[in-house]
């Protein structure tokens, strides 16, 4: 009875697969036709020097300025300077409007696509037009270099003001690849999960339809189309991965922290942090000059700590679908989770110097750390009070959620810690606690020579560790026979 079961499955899984396979081919038809119609209407867009630099990133440019004679602001470029600017598709037509300043007639040298452009900027607001060949990317980064002068502690170069970007009639073939893989993902992950035909074929169209309007309004020239694409795609996968871990939890038991496992993760944390410092403190005081490999930006420690806070973030997210039924601990997996990417990201600077990002700007403070959004907090009030009080109504509701899901919880919170899982958790954090308090002390103070840099990197790593302990402190699931 089982074999004729299992040789009736069979037809009925070949015949499934062949649908799938025809839909996702008739979908990435779809996708290419879709492709073709957004290429062929020609796309334009002026972009203003106040523009929000984090939409439009730019390099070494000074603060937003207006003119005295006329409507419009401008930005001074220093020495050598960079914009990121959206790519229409096609060859791109981009005028700049530029000025040398009183009395300044300004050689500038333009740098795009490998191409340089030789231009003489006089010393009044004028347009100057050039075209650059097609690319692949999303952004195309354009370099200017220019002679500068000094006037109240500034090195300026020249004036920069609206710029025009023109192009259309075809799409890059990244954001082409990036589209089909949307597609296929947003279709074939539902249906690994048991969603019908019908409704991933649904789910499918709304993509589309959304990423339709993105692109034939005026906001694709903040060149986040392949950010929200990979957005949606990991969405897919994520949701895919909760309910495979979900079906294989099932029906599982908590393990509980006994006496002797929380001793052997005292001793283990405790041997990992007296090596980890051993180890590196040997390594900074006898080999002065390879100091720098070891607590530079992206270099030893850094990248040490940096995985293992991803290491910590996708344990968090297996361990809160393993405790989806469970919901104090899956609330204590997803804090971990979401504590440790933004730790992560953090560590990497959102990606900029791995990827080849520009830095991105927000009130002319670079931002490639959470420190930074101290600066950006002391500017921001002066500089525009509603995005302010947004923000601060914004954290405000964050807060208000917190504070009443803990009031809702509290009971279960307390007897959580009062237990041997609840005290052993504490403990780690505890010490990542004090760890983050001291090295971010270090951050903020600029205490970065020397000891100081290298005791902040090696802080930040064991906070990583004590975060990992913490996590796995936690109740483990285990299977019931």
């Amino acid at each position: 009875m089982e074999s004729g079961e299992i040789n009736m499955s069979q037809p009925y899984r070949l015949r499934r697969r062949i649908i799938d396979l025809a839909v996702c081919l008739i979908l990435c038809g779809v996708t290419l036709t879709f492709c073709f119609f957004v290429a062929y209407i020609p796309r334009s867009a002026t972009i203003t020097m106040d523009s929000f630099p984090f939409m439009i990133p730019v390099t070494n440019f000074y603060s937003v300025e207006e003119f005295p004679d006329r409507v419009g602001n401008y930005r001074w470029s220093s020495g050598e300077s960079a914009i990121s600017l959206p790519n229409p598709g096609g060859p791109i037509t981009v005028g700049f409007i530029m000025a040398g300043g009183p009395g300044r007639t300004v050689p500038v040298r333009l740098y795009a696509q490998d191409a340089a452009y030789e231009l003489i900027v006089t010393p009044e607001p004028r347009t100057y037009t050039f075209v650059i060949s097609a690319t692949w990317e999303e952004r195309l980064s354009v370099t200017m270099t220019a002679p500068t002068f000094e006037e109240r502690h500034r090195r300026l170069g020249v004036v920069v003001s609206d710029i025009q970007v023109d192009g259309g009639h075809t799409i890059s073939g990244f954001l082409v690849a990036a589209l089909l893989t949307t597609v296929l993902g947003c279709y074939i992950l539902p249906r690994q999960i048991g969603v019908r035909i019908r409704w991933s074929v649904v789910i499918v169209s709304l993509v589309l339809c959304l990423l339709m309007v993105w692109q034939l309004s005026s906001l694709w020239y903040y060149a986040l189309f392949v950010p929200l694409l990979w957005f949606v795609l990991g969405m897919n996968f994520v949701v895919g991965l909760f309910n495979h871990l979900r079906t294989r939890t099932e029906g599982a038991a908590i393990l509980p922290v006994t006496p002797s496992r929380e001793r052997i993760f005292i001793t283990s944390f405790g041997v990992l942090v007296a090596v980890n410092v051993s180890i590196f403190t040997s390594l900074y005081l006898l080999f002065p000059r390879i100091r720098y490999l070891l607590f530079f930006e992206d270099q030893l420690i850094e990248s040490i700590a940096a995985m293992l806070l991803l290491g910590v973030c996708l344990s968090g997210i297996v361990m809160m679908a393993s405790f989806w039924s469970m919901a104090l601990q899956r609330a204590i997996a997803s804090v971990f989770a979401s504590a440790s990417l933004v730790g992560f990201l953090d560590e990497v600077s959102y990606g900029q110097r791995f990827f080849g990002f520009s830095t991105w700007y927000i009130y002319d403070k670079p931002v490639d750390g959470v420190h930074d959004i101290l600066d950006i907090l002391r500017v921001m009030p002066a500089s525009d009070r509603m995005w302010f009080f947004l923000l601060m109504a914004v954290m405000a509701l964050i807060v208000s959620v917190i504070l009443w899901k803990t009031y809702v919880y509290w009971s279960h919170m307390v007897s959580f810690v009062r237990t041997r899982d609840g005290k052993l958790m504490g403990l780690f954090l505890l010490i990542s606690l004090v760890c983050v308090i001291l090295s971010t002390t270090i951050d903020f103070l600029r205490l970065q020579p020397g000891w100081f840099a290298f005791a902040e990197e090696l802080l930040e790593m064991n906070v990583t560790l004590a975060l990992l302990f913490a996590l796995f402190s936690v109740a483990l699931p285990r299977r019931v026979s």
